[in-house]
């Protein structure tokens, strides 16, 4: 008899090691790629030295942003760890959207924006966008945001500056037709 709960006692015990945790969810990543060659500095600034060159569709990791740059991690390409990229050469993609509604990504806008109906080659235009204004993207298709905020719409993706740590923390959407919470 108590060889058998010898046994058992450690059948349970192996079968208890042998359980492992589902590993943690992957953070949210924001990738950038460069739309041409591009220096990467060490301030963002263009008085700033040059650390490297990413080239014209080099993708890298966002990690912050600031004025109209982003700072960019490059994964120790060229012996470079992070560095400051001029926004207006960079694409940023969203995260990828899981099933149901979409993750607003918020945005600024870093110079003046005409608003469009679609992304196509006959777009209406629907006004404009004076720069500074606060705007939520909710995806990007080749060189265009589309905008859920502050009215629905496209603009040209070099227009924008994302809020890369507000991005990181955004949620998704309330279904169609429910309320948004209030802050």
């Amino acid at each position: 008899m108590p060889m058998r709960l010898v046994v058992l006692g450690l059948t349970l015990l192996l079968g208890a090691c042998a359980a492992k945790p589902p590993p943690p969810p992957e953070p949210p990543r924001l990738m950038g790629m460069a739309t041409g060659d591009v220096n990467v500095r060490i301030n963002p600034s263009l008085d700033s030295t040059v650390l490297t060159v990413a080239f014209r569709n080099s993708l890298f990791l966002l990690v912050d942003s600031q004025s109209d740059w982003y700072r960019v991690d490059l994964g120790g390409a060229g012996g470079v760890g992070n560095g400051w990229v001029k926004a207006e050469f960079v694409a940023v993609e969203p995260p990828p959207q899981p099933k149901g509604p979409p993750i607003p990504i918020p945005a600024t806008l870093v110079d003046k924006a005409t608003l469009w109906s679609s992304a196509t080659t006959e777009p209406k235009k629907l006004g404009e966008i004076e720069k500074g204004t606060a705007i939520t993207i909710a995806e990007r298709l080749n060189t265009w945001y589309r905008l859920i905020a502050p009215q629905p719409g496209w603009i040209e993706y070099r227009a924008a500056l994302i809020d890369v740590p507000g991005a990181l923390a955004a949620k998704p959407l309330p279904p169609e037709g429910k309320d948004v919470p209030k802050k």
